[in-house]
């Protein structure tokens, strides 16, 4: 007796297998069905033929045309814009002109129906379309196809697209190169005028000032005529108190009762000595002569007239030492208060020439700034110019487009492996789903998993792919 299965599978893998076995000549017949549809397919089917081209990207890290600064972590985001670069539309029309598809009967015929606008987006499109770009990461190695119906048109649209992207890459260094040279030569122009005006600023203010230069050194005649007065002023300060103590000292002593001639400060003075030894002398004859010859004689009276004109002259003397010494010290008086006056004027003077020198100062060091930020975007301005006449172009042709010596397209040997496979797996679909459809027992495992009760047994061969169960 055959007990039914306790697994609760669907289906198993003897099913399968039978049911495939049952049905292999509806399986070998899709699988010739497809491989004799592919091969008359691949047979119909027109070819395709692809030409490439090998570019190379170079990029330098200080662009002194466009000003930019690259560094190799935007590397990868380089050369995704230069991918974008040759299938943007600029480089499509580029190609389109170079090859002269306006002037095809197709697109002529378009125009002429008012559907030449469409015509040509066709064109962009069809050459997108047929452009395939590849690249490998960390490389800057482009590989550029493209496919076209016939291998002269293949290797013509290859060449027309890389020889366009290199204009346009051309004619944007040239455009920006220009550009940023009429940016320049009119910065420069304004930095000039700038230099112009600090340096008529400069100019105009030394020829009212009349200085020469806002350095003050120890030659600089007014500060040193300034120095000089003052130490004038200090010199007549002093006199004019030693001149004031005098006179102050002296009449004290006259309040007091002294004569002129008989202060101190007087009698010492070389000319007041002088008459005091004149007067000695003919005091001294007239007492020698009074003894001798009598008080009487007229040699004793001329002594004594002589003695007496000599007291009156000393007391004269005196007081116009005293006087002089009076008038001295009005006169340092007025002189100090003069040299005052001058030593203010003086002052204000060289305070107004310090603040010029300082004015001038700072119109030199706005001239100074001006004359290096222009030098410095004049040094620019020739790098700039230098550059834009004969930088080299980023972009290198490795290998140029070649006639394809066969097809690219249909692929018949792949072609034809693939529609085997393809009709093995339409074909056990296909028996599976008729077996699915119409169900029958074609094996012990059908019996026994349709039939829950137990089978007393079987008639014919035991058959080692199905499993008994006691």
């Amino acid at each position: 007796m055959i007990q039914p299965p306790n697994d609760t599978s669907l289906i198993t893998a003897n099913q399968i297998l039978v049911r495939l076995k049952v049905r292999r000549a509806l399986i070998f017949a899709t699988v010739a069905a497809t491989f004799l549809a592919v091969a008359i397919l691949v047979l119909i089917l027109p070819r395709a033929w692809t030409s490439s081209t090998d570019i190379y990207i170079d990029y330098r890290e200080n662009d002194p045309i466009s000003g930019m600064r690259f560094s190799a972590m935007l590397d990868d985001s380089y050369m995704r814009t230069q991918l974008e670069m040759i299938r943007s539309r600029v480089v499509t029309e580029r190609v389109i002109e170079r090859l002269g598809l306006r002037d095809t009967p197709e697109f002529r015929e378009a125009l002429d129906d008012g559907k030449g606008a469409a015509a040509f987006d066709g064109l962009v499109r069809q050459i997108n379309q047929n452009t395939e770009i590849t690249t490998s990461s960390n490389s800057r190695v482009l590989t550029v196809s493209y496919t076209a119906d016939t291998p002269e048109h293949a290797r013509a649209y290859a060449d027309a697209i890389i020889a366009a992207y290199l204009q346009v890459t051309r004619d944007m260094a040239v455009s920006t190169a220009t550009q940023r040279t009429d940016q320049y030569r009119t910065q420069l122009d304004q930095l000039r005028h700038d230099v112009e005006a600090a340096q008529t600023a400069v100019t105009q203010f030394q020829q009212e000032t009349g200085l020469l230069t806002p350095l003050i050194n120890v030659a600089d005649a007014d500060t040193r005529r300034l120095d000089e007065m003052l130490t004038h002023q200090l010199e007549l300060q002093s006199q004019l108190n030693a001149a004031l103590s005098r006179n102050q000292a002296w009449q004290l002593q006259i309040d007091a009762g002294a004569r002129p001639q008989e202060l101190p400060q007087v009698g010492q003075l070389p000319q007041m000595v002088e008459i005091q030894r004149r007067y000695t002398e003919a005091a001294q004859r007239l007492a020698e002569q009074r003894v001798e010859l009598g008080p009487n004689h007229p040699r004793v009276r001329e002594a004594r007239a002589e003695v007496e004109q000599l007291l009156a002259q000393q007391s004269v003397e005196a007081q116009a030492i005293l006087d002089a010494q009076r008038t001295e010290a009005l006169a340092l008086d007025t002189q100090l208060q003069s040299l005052d006056f001058e030593i203010a004027r003086q002052r204000e003077f060289v305070l107004s020439r310090m603040t010029q020198r300082d004015q001038l100062a700072s119109l030199q060091r706005q001239l100074e700034s001006a004359n290096q930020i222009y030098r410095a975007a004049l040094s620019n301005y020739d790098t700039l110019v230098l550059a834009g006449t004969i930088t080299p172009h980023n972009v290198s042709v490795l290998r140029p487009a070649s006639l394809p010596s066969s097809p690219s397209r249909p692929k018949i040997l792949q072609s034809l492996l693939a529609s085997l496979f393809v009709g093995l797996f339409l074909g056990v679909c296909l028996a599976l789903l008729l077996e699915l459809l119409q169900l029958r027992l074609r094996c012990l495992d059908d019996l026994l998993r349709t039939i829950p009760q137990p089978t007393l047994g079987r008639i014919g061969l035991p058959d080692s792919r199905i499993v008994s169960r006691p």
